[in-house]
């Protein structure tokens, strides 16, 4: 027969099961905690553990997918992504993407697409990167892989300050272009103002592109040497990520020429701030 004479569960944390016997036959060895006692909770290693998903999401996820490159920035401490989508020959896609864990199983769900078509990716994370395969309306895609920034980097005071950028680029005479903004904390966002030849171009806040934007461009009349000239012209800006880099390229064609600056090959950019 079992001692009731002390029970224990008046005297310890709360048991979700029957009275803690002599025998030892208490459901679970370890209390569950509701904050009241020196004990620390058990933190199960799946998606209810919200610490661990925190640090596990990290801020920013950079990936690729064939031709398509791809950027998702966190929503504070959400699990929803603004996502960013460039590819050399199409139309940017701009959306949002929710991420789900579960252990180190992952699954993003793309939604709400400026172009349309949902995706749903599968796979593992390793560390601080992670792949695995997706589908999307559009049809059966291949596979996807990722880095992820910003795991742990929730302490107060580990974000990187703002980056403030203002360049004047003369072209023809004093006449040029102006670039003016800020990277915001963290490097996640660019807040970017661009005016060509007197024109603004560009006044809004964006994700941090990973790569190339699509490119600014236009036609103007503009005075070379004192003479109202067609000038095509296009500002092109972008990030290389893993030197934390944004950079421009501009080009100007008239009478057939081209000027590229920086010059004389094409290729080449300048580096507008690094964060």
């Amino acid at each position: 027969m079992y001692n009731y004479v002390y029970p224990y569960y008046y005297q310890c944390d709360y048991y979700n099961s029957t009275p803690y016997y002599f025998d030892n036959r208490n459901y679970y060895t370890t209390p569950y905690n509701f904050n009241t006692s020196p004990y620390t909770p058990y933190n199960y290693n799946n998606q209810t553990n919200m610490p661990f998903r925190q640090d596990k999401l990290g801020t920013r996820w950079v990936g690729q997918e064939k031709q398509w490159k791809w950027t998702w920035v966190r929503r504070g401490n959400s699990n929803a992504f603004d996502a960013t989508y460039t590819h050399p020959h199409d139309n940017p896609i701009y959306a949002t993407v929710y991420i789900t864990l579960n252990g180190n199983q992952v699954i993003a769900q793309r939604r709400h697409a400026n172009e349309g078509g949902d995706c749903d990716y599968v796979g593992v994370i390793q560390g601080n990167t992670a792949s695995g395969s997706y589908t999307c309306q559009q049809g059966t895609g291949t596979v996807w892989s990722a880095t992820i920034e910003g795991q742990g980097d929730t302490t107060p005071g580990t974000e990187v300050s703002s980056k403030p950028f203002n360049i004047n680029v003369p072209v023809f005479g004093e006449l040029g272009f102006t670039l003016r903004g800020t990277i915001l904390p963290g490097g996640q966002q660019l807040q970017l103002q661009a005016f060509v030849f007197g024109n603004e171009v560009a006044n809004k806040t964006i994700p941090m592109p990973a790569g190339q934007l699509p490119p600014f461009e236009g036609e103007y009349i503009v005075p070379v040497m004192g003479i109202p000239t067609k000038v095509k012209w296009k500002l092109i800006i972008g990030s290389d990520l893993s030197r934390r880099e944004l950079y421009y390229r501009f080009e100007a064609r008239y009478l057939g020429e081209t000027l590229y600056i920086p010059g004389p090959k094409h290729q080449q950019v300048t580096t507008i701030a690094t964060w």
